[in-house]
């Protein structure tokens, strides 16, 4: 869908604007509906960087915007999975952002070398 919005637009940025707009109308639409329920506490004692997920969201939007009729949709599906998977790894070994501590499976290939 990305690879085609951004063909139909040609200018990948405005195709980013464009994919964005429908959540941004969402989430608009959701808190009028909370009517302010929803923004009640947390954004000051959240971590700094907490928002910053968006942000990795709108670049993996955007990439898939630039790159996805280059490299086709089954590569770029496999790069972004493989991509995750290596880093929730670090994240889960590491416990970075908040997340608890969890070892390798079986020690890790480290021991076995």
């Amino acid at each position: 869908m990305n690879g085609a919005l951004r063909n139909a637009l040609t200018n990948p940025w405005l195709a980013s604007l464009v994919s964005f707009l429908p959540i941004i109308a969402l989430l608009a639409c959701l808190v009028y509906a909370c009517r302010g329920r929803c923004l009640d506490g947390g954004v000051s004692t959240m971590p700094w960087w907490a928002p910053l997920g968006g942000l990795v969201g709108a670049f993996a939007v955007i990439a898939g915007l630039l790159f996805v009729n280059k490299v086709g949709a089954g590569a770029f599906a496999g790069l972004t999975i493989t991509a995750n998977i290596l880093m929730s790894l670090v994240i889960d070994k590491f416990g970075w952002f908040g997340m608890d501590v969890h070892p390798s499976p079986a020690g890790g290939c480290s021991e076995r070398l």
